[in-house]
């Protein structure tokens, strides 16, 4: 199931979709360039978490940019799409 999730109120990201299927986040950045990213491997629990935070900037900055595993290897790859 893909869930979309509009952030208008937020002044970094423009929307966000999960996959449950797939476990793909992909999120849409505003800005002079806009960009939007695919996130792998993140968790529904993560997805919920997401939609309930007041900051959706800092949330994704705090949990999913820059999201370490215990061994300090990257907790999400991503890619570029646009």
């Amino acid at each position: 199931m893909v869930e979309h999730l509009d952030t208008k109120e937020s002044a970094q990201v423009q929307w966000a979709r999960y996959d449950s299927e797939t476990r793909t986040l992909t999120i849409d950045f505003k800005g002079k360039i806009p960009s939007s990213y695919e996130y792998s491997g993140f968790p529904a629990e993560e997805w919920e978490a997401f939609k309930a935070a007041e900051n959706k900037g800092k949330f994704f900055a705090d949990r999913v940019r820059f999201a370490k595993n215990e061994d300090g290897s990257v907790k999400y790859t991503y890619r570029k799409i646009r």
